[in-house]
């Protein structure tokens, strides 16, 4: 987001995507989470996509409690919330956006290794044909090359 700072980017970040999912055509929100959600293909993507986004939001705003714990002299507390995988610290929030976007990333290998082996069956009860074809196209050329070779001998 074009000017957005630390101090501003969690409200843009929740104004832009609130654009967004009232309406998709909606510009302000951008990035590479809009690259994916401009490129939804499969049956699942855009709600996969979406939970992305939000989880992300999530552990984004943890990096401003971490920041204001420190800066309140609250280290300790700061470091516990940002190493602990108990729910509603940071980490767990991590743990939910890798999750999130394992989704994504899933919808997308299982279609594209389905089009793989799609693509390799079609090939594999082509290649036969298309191997004999070109034999005869070989044995063909040879033979009807045969008297040719014969005036040079």
């Amino acid at each position: 987001m074009r000017g957005a700072t630390l101090a501003t980017y969690d409200d843009e970040l929740a104004t832009t995507w609130q654009a967004y999912r009232s309406d998709h055509e909606d510009l302000r929100f951008t990035g590479e989470f809009r690259r994916e959600l401009d490129n939804i293909t499969f049956p699942g993507e855009r709600a996969a996509a979406e939970e992305a986004v939000e989880t992300y939001a999530v552990y984004q705003r943890d990096d401003r409690k971490i920041r204001a714990l420190v800066a309140q002299g609250k280290e300790r507390e700061a470091v516990a919330f940002g190493i602990s995988w108990q729910p509603g610290m940071s980490n767990a929030h991590f743990g939910a956006w890798l999750a999130a976007l394992d989704k994504v990333t899933d919808i997308n290998r299982q279609h594209f290794t389905a089009s793989v082996q799609a693509g390799r069956s079609a090939v594999g009860r082509l290649l036969p044909w298309a191997l004999g074809a070109l034999l005869a196209a070989v044995a063909l050329t040879v033979f009807g090359l045969r008297p040719r070779y014969a005036e040079f001998r």
